[in-house]
């Protein structure tokens, strides 16, 4: 009955919407970088040795352990405690394995050996029996109960120690950071035994899906009690977030709440690290080499030379954490950088008077300084700016700001990418800024494309183009062998606040044999991408709505006529926007009173959807009718195969039975 009522008109539009549907989940799932990571490779065979818990806390957390990582001749050493290293606790999330320590753990060994153990790290990891946390939450408050135990009798490991650690700092992947942060709401937890925490791809803004009420209920507690605390809260929190390649959790979710009296707090892309400049998947963050490599580098520099433990000032951990995620000025760490530099021994000096000037080393073997005399550009030019290939060549141009920012408007929404806007970059400059207007919005994504053409003969001539996010560090940085084609998608993780009057910027660092032509045209592909990667969580609740209008009415035709409506012909009559959206916005308005909020809560009804997108600022005004569109299509084909699948199972059985 129900392929015999199929009508082309409809056929053909909800094939058109299959078609839409497909361009958007092919931009979330595959419209992204190539996984550039390197493999973090273990040099001797990995040990996790299980530390004994106390009786009592084995027989109330059986499924639960603890355990130290170790290679080698650091695994046969540390069989016999106390430890006298400096203790770090990595917490998996949903469905992890206690094993996914090794990779930070290896790297941060090997670096330990390089300084001839001067100081090491101890890695341990919690086994939370790959539960799945992140569908069922009822588990996530055993689970922080659990680690608070963990740290109490990690710290009891060190006991009777010269330097013995007084707090531990923990690394938490997925909803193991969840868990570190919950750790405060604990009535008997003192905040000064964690002294620093990393989170890698944890969801801190919401679930990525709301399943059950546990999993809701308690990040409203964690949540509400890290705004409402957040002046007393003085632990030092870095979230990194893995950027598009990371469709389990999209990086908006990672993103720790921006509070004016909580400064210790920073949120950083992987794409945007310094050194690192990969996007990276949900699970390859935790083994990621170049990220680790940041990471280890930055405990190493947080090490208290006095106390041989991670130092206690919150100043030097906020800037260490800057240093290496956020801006790394290509040197070691420097707590109070000397603006002075001694230039001691003999050198060949060389004033530089040119506004532009290249030099090319042949083998050198003396030391050679450039001076450039300030007091000939300070009234024309505002910049300097040097760059180097291979350490071999050397550019370097003197230029008015001015001259070198450019103004690029993006295309509109509804432009579809039939219509583009360029700049061509016709000086021979080495450095420009590409100021992208008009664009800060999530539902906003674009292509931009930037073309190259050199004269003259150089190798390997190298350009780089950085898209800058000001008000976000989820910058991304391309690479391009020129003469080149470039391509370069243009979404954000975040959409700019109100507030902010930055502008994105494109940062070409170019080649003075080259010249560029930059254009920019809208993705509807990567607009559809941006839907789903928002909002395909609430895409079940549209699908069943459209599903109850169907049935409801049925239900009207059969009390009123006596008999059913097909149901492809009944889903065209009733599964209209205008009978859910009204009735969404009269519940938005009424939840804005207090009395009606509060009895919203008593009948234990969730939060609606559209208060926390808009607080998320990412409710625009066509996304509820897209995502209707979406789950009517969805309900049709689903009635569609079902009712093909019964016709075919009946055709099937009668013929047995036969």
């Amino acid at each position: 009955m129900f392929l015999h009522s199929v009508n082309l008109w409809n056929l053909a539009f909800y094939v058109f919407m299959v078609f839409m549907a497909t361009l958007g989940l092919w931009d979330v799932f595959f419209g992204f970088e190539e996984n550039r990571c390197s493999m973090s490779y273990m040099f001797e065979y990995p040990e996790y040795q299980k530390i004994e818990l106390p009786k009592k806390l084995a027989k109330r957390y059986p499924a639960y352990e603890l355990y130290l990582y170790g290679e080698g001749s650091y695994a046969e050493e540390h069989k016999i405690l106390p430890l006298t290293g400096i203790p770090v606790l990595f917490l998996p999330g949903n469905a992890g394995s206690y094993k996914q320590v090794r990779s930070i753990g290896s790297i941060a060994l090997r670096k330990a050996e390089d300084i001839d153990f001067k100081y090491h790290f101890d890695f341990f990891s919690v086994n939370f029996n790959e539960e799945l946390v992140a569908l069922y939450g009822g588990s996530l408050q055993k689970q922080t109960k659990f680690v608070h135990e963990c740290i109490k009798t990690i710290l009891k490991l060190y006991k009777g120690q010269e330097f013995a650690p007084k707090s531990v700092a923990i690394i938490g992947h997925s909803m193991g950071g969840l868990v570190a942060r919950a750790l405060l709401t604990l009535k008997n937890f003192k905040q000064d035994l964690i002294n620093l925490l990393i989170t890698q791809a944890t969801p801190h803004v919401a679930p990525v899906m709301p399943l059950d009420r546990f999993i809701t209920d308690f990040y409203m507690t964690v949540n509400n009690y890290w705004i409402l605390n957040a002046r007393h809260i003085n632990l030092t929190t870095l979230s990194v977030a893995g950027g598009f390649r990371d469709y389990q959790v999209r990086s908006g979710l990672t993103f720790l709440p921006k509070l004016s009296h909580h400064t210790s707090a920073l949120s950083v892309v992987s794409s945007a690290v310094p050194k690192t400049w990969v996007s990276t998947d949900h699970l390859s963050i935790v083994w990621c080499k170049q990220l680790q490599l940041t990471t280890i580098r930055a405990f190493f520099d947080l090490i208290d030379a006095d106390t041989k433990q991670i130092t206690q000032n919150s100043k030097k951990k906020l800037s260490v954490l800057n240093h290496h995620f956020i801006r790394h000025p290509a040197k070691h760490f420097e707590e109070n950088p000397s603006i002075i530099s001694d230039l001691t021994g003999t050198s060949m000096w060389v004033p530089v008077k040119v506004s532009r000037w290249t030099y090319v080393a042949y083998n050198e073997s003396d030391k050679i300084y450039f001076t450039f005399p300030l007091a000939n550009h300070r009234k024309i030019y505002t910049h300097v700016y040097c760059q180097s290939t291979m350490l071999f060549v050397v550019d370097c141009e003197f230029f008015k700001k001015e001259t070198r920012s450019i103004q690029l408007p993006v295309t509109h929404l509804f432009s579809f990418g039939l219509s583009s806007r360029k700049v061509v970059l016709n000086t021979s400059g080495l450095y420009y800024n590409i100021e992208l207007l008009n664009f800060g919005q999530i539902y906003q994504a674009f292509k931009i494309n930037v073309v190259s053409k050199c004269s003259g003969v150089r190798e390997e001539i190298t350009s780089i183009y950085k898209l800058h996010i000001p008000w976000s560090y989820e910058d991304s940085l391309t690479i391009a062998q020129v003469p080149s084609n470039t391509e370069i998608s243009l979404k954000l993780h975040i959409a700019q606040p109100e507030n902010d009057s930055h502008v994105a910027l494109l940062k070409m660092y170019t080649s003075s044999d080259c010249q560029y032509e930059v254009t920019v045209k809208t993705s509807f592909s990567q607009i559809l991408g941006q839907v789903v990667r928002f909002h395909g969580g609430a895409l079940p609740a549209y699908v069943i709505s459209s599903i109850l209008l169907a049935y409801g009415g049925q239900l009207y035709s059969l009390f009123s006529t006596g008999y059913c409506l097909e149901y492809a012909t009944i889903l065209d009559k009733e599964a209209k926007p205008y009978k859910v959206d009204p009735f969404v916005i009269i519940i938005k308005f009424l939840l804005g009173y207090k009395w009606f909020k509060e009895l919203w809560d008593l009948l234990l009804l969730p939060e609606l959807d559209a208060i926390v997108l808009t607080s998320q600022s990412m409710c625009f005004p066509l996304v509820s009718l897209i995502l209707f569109l979406f789950g009517t299509c969805t309900a049709y084909w689903s009635g569609l195969l079902s009712s093909a699948s019964v016709r075919l199972l009946s055709s099937l059985w009668l013929t047995l039975k036969r």
